[in-house]
């Protein structure tokens, strides 16, 4: 019912079905894999066969736009152990608002942007010098971009070595933007800042568009309709007339408490989360507040 929804279940504790929580499990399992075939595997490794690379595409193998983003440098463990951190901070805060749908929209286009703005590089940019891209930096440089515009005032507190450095979230993401440009333009570190770039700009896209309510409108008109609203009936008790709501179907029956969710509460529930609970309107509100009674004579 209502707590089957990721943004009305209680925290308390791991969820092992969370998004996060399995990426983050994945992405070690993998380390793990890749580890014990480096080290021990007499030159055999996964980035061989899934890594992002400019002869790979070349050879039509566009399996790895989505296969480098989970694997990263072993056995050094800096690299997933940065991006771990990323995921685990910015991802709960963004599926907490966002919800699991939109998340992995997120996270894979995120990832993906860039992946292909890296192959971009690898071709067309004469000092880009990376043959092979692993690792999920550009998705956790989108789920950080969506985070940031979405809480701009938000108030992020990052140890640089020992020392405590606080600054506001869009703070961060333009020294995340300005630090990635300069690396496509000036490429160092053998670093792919090209995929950190395309993961900040996707990032910006999302958050532009679940920012734009007429958009969003667009959109989910487009993706698919929204049920008919049903009549609605007076309850009269005595020579009273009671103002609490109930919908009944095309039978003049009371709606069953699945349906009653789905057709009643659901869209609500939707809508708060794409527009905040302000855009509710003082019906919908009256809806919320009666359902839990509604469920519980059910």
């Amino acid at each position: 019912m209502l707590y089957d929804r990721d943004y009305m279940r209680s925290q308390g504790g791991p969820d092992f079905r969370s998004p996060v929580v399995l990426l983050l499990i994945a992405l070690v399992v993998l380390f793990f894999v890749e580890c014990v075939l480096q080290v021990y595997g007499q030159g055999a490794s996964l980035a061989k066969w899934f890594a992002l690379s400019g002869k790979g595409m070349a050879e039509h193998q566009y399996y790895r736009l989505l296969t480098f983003q989970f694997l990263h440098e072993a056995p050094w463990p800096w690299h997933i152990l940065m991006n771990g951190i990323g995921l685990w901070f910015f991802g709960r805060s963004v599926l907490e608002t966002q919800g699991t749908r939109r998340f992995w929209v997120l996270y894979l286009l995120a990832g993906t942007a860039g992946g292909l703005l890296d192959w971009a590089c690898q071709v067309g940019h004469p000092r880009y010098a990376i043959a092979g891209t692993i690792g999920a930096s550009g998705n956790i440089m989108g789920l950080a971009a969506a985070f940031c515009l979405m809480q701009p005032g938000k108030e992020i507190v990052f140890f640089f070595y020992v020392i405590p450095v606080r600054m506001q979230a869009m703070t961060m993401f333009w020294l995340l933007f300005g630090f990635s440009l300069f690396g496509v333009i000036f490429p160092f570190g053998g670093v792919s800042h090209a995929a950190h770039l395309g993961g900040l700009l996707a990032g910006v896209a999302f958050a532009k568009v679940m920012s734009d309510d007429r958009l969003m409108e667009w959109l989910q008109g487009f993706r698919r309709e929204r049920p008919a609203r049903l009549p609605e009936v007076p309850v009269v008790a005595g020579h009273h007339t009671s103002t609490t709501v109930r919908p009944v179907g095309p039978d003049g029956e009371p709606l069953s408490p699945d349906e009653y969710i789905r057709r009643e509460v659901d869209p609500i529930l939707d809508k708060i989360l794409a527009h905040g609970p302000q855009s509710l309107t003082e019906k919908e509100r009256r809806i919320l507040e009666q359902a839990p009674k509604r469920l519980r004579k059910n």
